[in-house]
């Protein structure tokens, strides 16, 4: 099954526009559904909870893209 629409999540430190700011960078056309902001320890954690409660709906992309591709999970819609 290809998947239409996919979610994917991780922890930068630069904005999401500079760290995917080409095509090759980002092959999909996306969009920003939520950033949140907070020390890295929590978010560190956060991330942390989020792949132990999706990891039954992880996704790997069709197509690559640096940094994130094994942060991503099926949609719901």
């Amino acid at each position: 099954m290809i998947m239409k629409h996919f979610i994917n999540y991780g922890i930068t430190s630069r904005s999401i526009q500079e760290r995917y700011n080409s095509k090759r960078e980002m092959p999909y056309n996306y969009e920003i559904i939520q950033e949140i902001e907070d020390t890295p320890e929590n978010i560190y954690n956060f991330e942390k909870y989020l792949k132990k409660i999706l990891k039954n709906i992880k996704y790997t992309p069709l197509i690559y893209f640096p940094g994130s591709s094994s942060e991503c999970f099926k949609t719901i819609f």
